[in-house]
């Protein structure tokens, strides 16, 4: 710590020089955001339409950033905790099978899915067994997040491993400040209610809404919250949203893109804007400014039949970030990254 004299006039300046871009509305670069919302109203399904929109600059929710400048392609990685990434990928293997080539292409380069298993095949989570800080583990997740501009988990809760969400509220909110701060990454995490605001209006959530972890919570920057509207889904900037004006808090009513199990979020009102956007290939051209010719290659999940008929998916290494504790001298995390053989079902 150092104290820095209001007469350093040029230090004065260049701090508050410094500013951070957002990359969604209400969520500032290197901060971190929830998502709150009852069971089953689909928290995974939005978390997959935000992901898609950071990568490919095609707002699927309204939730992109309403200047241009901070309107760029975003690399995101997603950490399926609470499921498995068996379940992501599936999901993605879906999701890629109904959108048009060119967009794949683009998903591909900066969509990451995090395995979180470790060469013990045990499954690793931000504090270990001892109630302490998972060190091996999220010194190698923050390395690799370097290369990575938004971190969603689903749910932190999972990822907590045994931690309490009460007891341990400020050493999560900590280490988030920490990851977010040596990563220079943005973070949204998926949470639920607590009992007594399960069903609650957007009207009626608070800061102290989520089951748990009210610290952390308060921490965020912005509070997105999905509630049921009648027969439909509301998204909602709720009662924390201090970076976007009141007039632009406006609940944004969501429509399906009907994929089966595998659906995805999309704004009601744009619904067949999005879905000729996804499907045509028709991308904004800042989406494919960045891409060089050696990323356009074949990287997605592949289902085949192994000798026994049965259908397997091979993930490639380019979609899987590996996070497990590092070897001594290791200076690159990433040439750990083994193939993943997972069985998968059918998609129809």
């Amino acid at each position: 710590m150092k104290f820095i004299g209001l007469n350093d006039t040029k230090r004065l300046e260049d701090l508050a020089a410094e500013q951070n871009g957002y990359v969604l509305k209400a969520l500032p670069e290197s901060s971190w955001a929830m998502i709150m919302g009852d069971q089953d109203i689909g928290k995974s399904k939005l978390m997959f339409s935000i992901a898609y929109s950071l990568a490919t600059n095609i707002d699927f929710v309204g939730l992109l950033p309403c200047n241009e400048r901070d309107r760029r392609p975003r690399n995101v990685a997603i950490w399926a905790s609470e499921e498995s990434l068996n379940w992501a990928s599936r999901k993605v293997l879906a999701h890629m099978n109904a959108f048009s080539p060119s967009v794949v292409d683009v998903i591909k380069s900066r969509v990451s899915l995090i395995d979180d298993i470790n060469p013990e095949n045990d499954k690793e989570y931000l504090f270990d067994d001892e109630l302490k800080v998972n060190r091996s583990f999220v010194d190698n997740l923050v390395e690799q997040l370097k290369d990575v501009d938004v971190l969603i988990i689903d749910t932190l809760r999972d990822a907590m491993g045994i931690a309490d969400e009460v007891e341990q509220d400020n050493k999560v909110k900590v280490l988030l400040s920490k990851i977010v701060r040596d990563s220079s990454c943005a973070i949204i995490y998926l949470h639920h209610p607590r009992k007594s605001d399960v069903g609650a209006s957007a009207r009626q959530l608070s800061t102290v809404s989520g089951s748990g972890l009210s610290k952390t919570n308060a921490k965020a920057r912005v509070h997105y919250s999905l509630t049921r509207q009648g027969d439909g889904v509301s998204l909602s900037f709720g009662v924390k949203a201090n970076n976007i004006p009141k007039d632009k808090r406006n609940p944004i009513n969501l429509g399906w893109f009907e994929l089966g199990e595998h659906s995805l979020y999309v704004m009601e009102e744009k619904k067949d804007e999005i879905i000729e956007l996804i499907t045509s290939g028709n991308l904004p051209p800042s989406a494919e400014d960045k891409i060089e010719p050696n990323e356009m290659e074949d990287k997605s999940p592949k289902i085949k039949k192994n000798q026994n008929s049965k259908l397997e998916v091979d993930i490639p290494k380019q979609i899987v970030h590996k996070i497990m504790p590092a070897k001594t001298n290791q200076s690159n995390v990433n040439s750990r990254v083994r193939g993943l053989r997972a069985k998968a079902e059918k998609i129809k």
